[in-house]
């Protein structure tokens, strides 16, 4: 195993297993069973992004009461409640309850763990956040095919399971969660400073929602859009979809020595960049027809989510950087990610209803878009013109 694995990075992948392999998929299936109509699941969904937005919430009590490790492991027990909750009620309001509480433990685990990452190892910032983000996303193909294989069993199958794995993650986050000293007092020395929202920050916030929002709502869509618009069947785009995920965990490796390479702020636009062009390739490809389209269509797809590790790594140690107080930062910064979640899958259904589903895959492009005509807010002050620059702007990103 790496030097830069810790053990409690198991507990964030076993996390992941649960909230973004078992829950999406057993969830919604559930609630379709009990109501007999799907009218409720894009809410419920939707739920789990309103309490990712949590994050700032969770890095202040963190900080303030130096209680990491303690939420981490609350986190952790809190995946398996929610899932118990889902079996257990049968009401829409209980099941948003339920839903937001998953999306809580997301924000509070995933938020922390990035946190302690920059605060206790600044040094193996880079190496550290690519092996937690290979076990997190090692997590959710694990957990695909756990909901896939108990797709077929009554939902307490799958409760025992998210049961199971969340209690083996609390006690992996309480014996293995480092401690973070407490922070000092006001006006002693290393005491936190005010939150400055600084114009690079605010860039990289708008960057990273529009960045998202777009691919949110085309992943919520995902099999709808690629029966619709390629005539390629759900079983085989969730396939697809497993699959290039599985392939992504050994990217990440990869994404730390770009990053030695070329730089964060690069490798965060080339991934942009990528991203964009597949996307808006996949909205000009739903107006043709020509043999092996569809094959062309899923691996367009996949290199959506291939760009996933240069994209995600690169961009979380930016915010560490240009945020003035890390913690925080990083909370505003989940946050930001979390609205886009939440707003993207609403716009793009809207769209979809009212202009087809081709309209999802040019929300897309064009959110990328925008936030790539705001990055050159976040370049280094030599290559702003005169009226760009000013007294926020970074001196040097690039390492």
């Amino acid at each position: 195993m790496s030097r830069f694995i810790s053990l409690w990075f198991f507990s964030c992948g076993l996390i992941a297993l649960i909230t973004t392999g078992i829950v999406p998929i057993l969830v919604p299936l559930e609630v379709v069973q009990v109501e007999g109509s799907p009218k409720h699941v894009g809410i419920i969904m939707a739920a789990i992004g309103a309490g990712m937005m949590t994050s700032p919430v969770w890095a202040y009590l963190a900080h303030r009461f130096s209680c990491h490790k303690i939420l981490m492991v609350l986190a952790s027990a809190g995946t398996g409640l929610s899932l118990v909750g889902f079996d257990a009620s049968d009401d829409l309001g209980d099941w948003l309850g339920c839903g937001f509480l998953t999306g809580c433990c997301v924000a509070a685990g995933f938020t922390l763990a990035n946190i302690i990452i920059v605060t206790r190892y600044p040094d193996e910032a880079k190496e550290r956040i690519g092996w937690l983000q290979t076990l997190i996303t090692a997590g959710t193909v694990a957990g695909l095919v756990v909901a896939g294989t108990l797709e077929r069993f009554p939902f307490h199958a799958g409760v025992w399971a998210g049961a199971v794995t969340a209690t083996v993650a609390a006690i992996l986050a309480a014996i293995s969660v480092p401690n973070l000293p407490p922070p000092p007092k006001i006006g002693e020395p290393g005491a936190r400073p005010p939150m400055e929202w600084t114009r690079p920050y605010l860039a990289l916030l708008f960057l990273w929602f529009f960045s998202n929002s777009g691919a949110a709502g085309l992943t919520a869509l995902y099999p709808l859009i690629m029966r619709t618009e390629f005539n390629i069947p759900p079983d085989t785009s969730a396939y697809v979809m497993a699959g290039a995920t599985a392939v992504s965990t050994f990217l990440f490796v990869f994404a730390t020595r770009a990053l030695r390479a070329l730089g964060k702020h690069k490798v965060m636009i080339l991934s942009l960049t990528g991203r964009m062009l597949a996307m808006f390739t996949l909205a000009v490809l739903s107006y043709q027809d020509f043999p092996g389209r569809d094959t062309v269509a899923l691996t367009l797809f996949s290199i959506v989510g291939l760009l996933w590790p240069f994209l995600s790594v690169a961009a979380t140690l930016l915010a560490a950087e240009v945020a003035v107080t890390k913690s925080r930062g990083l909370a505003y910064f989940d946050g930001s990610a979390a609205l886009a979640h939440l707003v993207g899958p609403v716009v793009a259904g809207y769209l979809a209803n009212v202009f087809g589903y081709e309209s999802v895959l040019v929300l897309s492009a064009g959110t990328i878009a925008v936030g790539l005509l705001i990055s050159p807010w976040l370049y280094p002050s030599r290559l702003l013109p005169k009226s760009l620059s000013g007294e926020f702007a970074i001196d040097a990103i690039n390492e």
